[in-house]
């Protein structure tokens, strides 16, 4: 499949070099919570100046390390052999490059690719927690999400800059985030007649869900709502997680970026690639036991450098090591599971970005051309993802679908870019700003409201995103406040960086143009420029009433939280009906949040007309084909057509849905 040889070349070019061997501190040990005992042994942790009331515990051991006889095979648990000094993010497990061409992650965005060296004793993973005095404060254990990094299934790890959320942690101080590593490529997926588990990889990620339910108790979080959250490979991985684990899985909720099971493909029915690669190591026998026992003994090193060599220079037949079916993990007809009722009844966020194809390319400075970028995101990500939303519906379970948009200059530097794969990490993550230019206060505020998206889902998977929700988000999902204030966000950045650019560039060239019957004359042509101002002013106003609207729901939450408290019963639900709803504050609050909502609609509702006078301009059709990355033609606007595509919009609710691409 495209993907996997494609999305595995996403950190083919990566930088490595040998991490930290010392046992030295990058920071202090002094503090509460920092030595913590675990089922792998106590661990001890640290705190830095970078995010002084973030406690760090980086490469802790989860698993056995899979060398000599353990290469290959599921993961054993790890037995306690002294105290950790969990200092420094982990070796990557054995990466495979597969190619030497340049990408947008090697020629632009280094941040996504893997820092640090790689070993195949490699199956660790790393806590981010606040304070413990801070989680005392809390009066509950705190929500964790447990991160599953992307690379194709062929590379990838957790030491990745983008993907460090300290300075998240650093800032809510109300969840933990956790992030694993796993086999990757031969190691992780050997598809080996000679084996009796194909999926090793996998059986990692699981086995690392298991420590972390049993053990992130004592660093203050709480094992009963971990959200196993993953992007790309990690986000497939995610996906297909409540399959293989239908009456057990553990986890409470699931994000899934740009990542779904019909990304998976694996070709090698015959289990030929396993043999290949052994002949070229040096490994010849006609028994499968004996083809494993012997390329067990082959360096690490050497299999790799062999694997990605042949993989690099494009040797045919092709040879991938990623997931296989194996009927335990990866199932062949998903739809039919999930009708069967075979599958978790977890709830899920799912979703893709609307240029994910900029990411699977090779690096050219005008890039690949709208066409070429607009089918690799639908073949490769988009219609997987639409897929597997399908599936989930038939079964009936909880889903949410985004789709993000966002097209900042540092993250996207170059036009063509745009919302490429894995761009939208590190406003997730909150690491926008720290490796290129400043972000703006509107990045900034898109950042926050994703990262706030993700935590009300993290905090209550089952009522998903309602606390910040207009109407029933079970009726209708799209209608979270916070999904509304993102996509307005970043439809808001399109319209005013490329409609203008697009306007202007119609008029230095109108006059070239004869007049003809299109119904158009130069007095007909609107000042899209003061729309354009209008639209932006709109567009604040409702930025602000979102904002006020999530303000007095935070403000209503912790009313009832002082009210438990009070009641000493810890929780709300636990005491409701000895709460006096009556309260003059409630009231007014609650008041204060029905007027707000109201705004709110009509605010949207301008907005809708305002996009509507901006939808007239002619002669653009190739911005139009652009900015909605959607089929050519579809939102051609030449003057004679124009009516007739306003007319087929509709109201303004939908004109907006469209513009901002759900």
């Amino acid at each position: 499949m495209v993907f996997l040889k494609l999305a595995s070349s996403l950190l083919l070019a990566a930088h490595v070099f040998s991490a930290p061997t010392t046992t030295d501190s990058p920071g202090s040990l002094v503090g509460d919570g920092l030595l913590v005992n675990t089922s792998s042994g106590p661990i001890q942790g640290f705190f830095n100046q970078t995010a002084p009331d973030v406690r760090q515990f980086l490469g802790i051991p989860f698993a056995e390390p899979p060398v000599g006889d353990l290469r290959f095979e599921k993961p054993v648990k790890k037995s306690p052999n002294g105290t950790v000094n969990a200092f420094y993010l982990p070796n990557s497990c054995m990466q495979q490059f597969n190619s030497n061409s340049s990408t947008i992650y090697t020629a632009y965005e280094t941040g996504f690719l893997i820092s640090g060296g790689n070993s195949e004793d490699c199956l660790y993973l790393s806590i981010w927690a606040p304070r413990v005095e801070n989680i005392r404060d809390q009066q509950r254990p705190l929500p964790v999400l447990l991160y599953v990094p992307g690379g194709g299934f062929t590379s990838g790890g957790e030491a990745s800059l983008f993907k460090v959320p300290d300075k998240w942690i650093q800032r809510t101080q109300d969840h933990i985030v956790v992030i694993m590593n796993y086999r990757v490529n031969v190691f992780g997926f050997p598809n080996a007649k000679g084996l009796t588990d194909q999926n090793v990889g996998l059986l990692d990620q699981r086995l690392a869900v298991e420590w972390v339910h049993e053990n992130i108790g004592e660093f203050g979080g709480d094992p009963g709502r971990i959200t196993l959250w993953g992007q790309s490979a990690g986000g497939a991985s995610v996906s297909i997680y409540p399959y293989g684990y239908p009456d057990d899985p553990i986890v409470s909720g699931l994000i899934a970026d740009s990542g779904s099971p019909g990304i998976i493909t694996n070709k090698d029915v015959a289990q030929t690639n396993f043999t290949s690669l052994a002949a070229l190591v040096g490994c010849n026998s006609n028994s499968a036991d004996e083809l494993v026992k012997c390329v067990k003994k082959v360096p690490a090193q050497t299999l790799e450098n062999a694997l990605s060599y042949y993989v690099g220079n494009s040797t045919k037949p092709t040879m991938a090591f990623t997931p296989s079916i194996d009927n335990k993990t990866v199932f062949a007809n998903w739809t039919q599971r999930a009708q069967d009722g075979k599958i978790a009844k977890t709830p899920l966020i799912i979703g893709s970005n609307t240029n994910e194809g900029a990411g699977f390319v090779s690096f050219t400075p005008n890039g690949p051309g709208a066409a070429t970028l607009f089918n690799l995101t639908e073949s490769i990500i988009a219609c997987p993802v639409a897929v597997e939303v399908k599936n989930r519906n038939l079964a009936n379970l909880t889903t949410y679908r985004y789709q993000y948009a966002g097209n900042f200059s540092n993250i996207s530097p170059l036009p063509w870019f745009g919302a490429y794969h894995s761009s939208e990490l590190p406003m997730v993550f909150g690491t926008h700003y720290e490796y290129r230019d400043a972000s703006t206060q509107f990045q900034w505020d898109v950042s926050y409201a994703m990262q706030a998206l993700w935590l009300s889902f993290v905090e209550d998977p089952s009522r998903g995103p309602a606390r910040l929700a207009l109407d029933d988000v079970a009726a209708n999902p799209n209608n979270s406040l916070i999904g509304l204030l993102i996509l307005l966000l970043v439809t808001r950045e399109r319209i005013y960086h490329w409609m203008k650019r697009e306007y202007e560039a119609y008029q230095s060239i109108k006059k070239k143009r004869e007049r003809d019957d299109r119904r158009c004359d130069n007095e007909s042509i609107p000042e899209v420029s003061e729309w354009i101002d209008d639209f932006v002013s709109a567009s604040d106003n409702l930025n602000r009433l979102v904002q006020r609207h999530i303000y007095l729901i935070d403000e209503i939450d912790h009313l009832h939280k002082q009210e438990a408290q009070s009641l000493s019963c810890g929780d709300i639900t636990a005491c409701s009906d000895d709460i006096d709803h009556d309260d003059d504050k409630l009231k007014n609050l609650q008041q204060d949040v029905e007027r707000t909502i109201q705004e709110i609609w009509l605010q949207k509702q301008a907005l809708g007309h305002l996009g509507k006078r901006l939808h007239y301009v002619p002669e653009a059709s190739d911005f139009w084909d652009y900015f909605f990355s959607d089929r050519p033609g579809k939102w051609a606007l030449m003057c004679a057509k124009s009516v007739g595509v306003v007319e087929n919009i509709g109201d303004s609710a939908v004109f907006l849905e469209r513009m901002t691409g759900l």
